[in-house]
């Protein structure tokens, strides 16, 4: 598993005068900017180097850092948008890669279709525009960028943006990848009974699969539950989960489990003034281990992420900005005058 994290951090005074007035003009232009970029899992290259440009023409300071080599051998970087201090206090962040294949930007009345357009360059595109915006309105304010991965940062706040339906999840569950592999033994198609069959064994293993039926043992998380596709499990207890798994099946002849991660659930900050929502998916919540408040929020829904018709309303894309607004802001209320409040926009990537 590769992680990339591409980063926009941000902290409280800048030069009013470098900002200019993003609205919601140019947060449609920068979204479908975005979108049109294919920037699928290992081909980030185009997408970075976009919002380099485009963070430098809004004043930001620019450093990358090369993660790992790409598609045609492109690096795969951080990005590094910064303006001063590297010690935030509220960290915000998305990811601007995507699954594949690569869909074209189009828009369909209050519909706005394409690959990462609801996941999760929505949340870019939003995140960015309400800070340049919290900048303008709040002209004592500073804003900075550093790597939270590298830096060995404790913010007091972590916000990360995901399709939650603009709700403020309140936990979402962990994930566990395991993969059943079958060895039958070849025989003539006419002669079954002198082999073993792979697909057989293989189904029968599946179907014990389906049998397991988990308790909702989390007030909040709910039960667990398990997707049969690449045969891989959402869990609110990744040890129970895999010791169910493996007494189920037990250890038939041909059949081998091996499993691959887990990330345990977590349980995230909640704050007056939201919708919330639990998630049944994963994010880098799981891998995140710092000290403070983190929170999970952005537009779209995770119901069309990853498919042929992805897409985010226009509207949703709109109020996301508002509310990661009234969040950075609730957040720095909550942090008292007394401390420094500090702004930053991540963009995460992994495989």
């Amino acid at each position: 598993m590769v992680k990339l994290f591409k980063s926009l951090i941000c902290t409280l005074a800048i030069l009013s005068s470098v900002h200019c007035r993003i609205d919601q003009e140019e947060l449609f232009r920068l979204h479908e900017q975005l979108v049109s970029i294919n920037s699928v899992t290992g081909n980030e290259a185009q997408v970075t180097d976009f919002l380099s440009e485009y963070l430098e023409d809004l004043g930001w300071s620019i450093e990358t850092q090369t993660v790992s080599e790409g598609v045609n051998g492109k690096p795969r970087e951080n990005i590094f948008a910064h303006l001063g201090n590297s010690n935030p206090a509220i960290v915000v962040s998305s990811h601007v890669d995507t699954v594949p294949p690569f869909l074209p930007y189009r828009v369909e009345g209050d519909k706005i279709f394409g690959r990462g357009a609801c996941d999760a360059k929505s949340s870019v595109a939003a995140q960015i525009v309400a800070v340049e915006q919290l900048l303008l309105e709040n002209p004592d304010l500073d804003i900075r960028e550093v790597d939270i991965s590298k830096l060995e940062l404790a913010p007091s706040a972590l916000i990360i943006g995901e399709p939650t339906e603009n709700k403020l999840v309140l936990g979402h569950k962990g994930i566990m990848s395991f993969s059943i592999e079958s060895q039958g033994i070849a025989a003539h198609s006419g002669y079954p009974e002198l082999g073993r069959s792979a697909i057989s064994q293989l189904l029968s293993a599946i179907i014990s699969l389906n049998t397991i039926v988990f308790p909702a043992v989390d007030p909040i998380l709910g039960a667990d539950t398990i997707n049969i596709g690449l045969v891989n499990g959402v869990a609110t207890n990744t040890t129970f989960v895999w010791d169910t798994i493996t007494k189920t099946i037990g250890s038939p002849q041909g059949i081998k489990l091996t499993l691959h991660n887990k990330y345990e659930p977590v349980k995230l900050s909640s704050i007056e003034g939201f919708d919330t929502s639990v998630a049944k998916f994963n994010t880098d919540f799981s891998r995140w281990k710092g000290p403070g408040k983190n929170y999970l929020l952005g537009p779209g829904t995770i119901q069309v992420a990853h498919k042929p018709e992805e897409y985010i309303t226009k509207s949703e894309l709109i109020d996301s900005v508002e509310l990661y607004k009234k969040l950075i802001q609730k957040i720095h209320q909550e942090l008292g005058t007394g401390s420094k409040p500090n702004f930053r926009s991540k963009i995460v990537e992994q495989l």
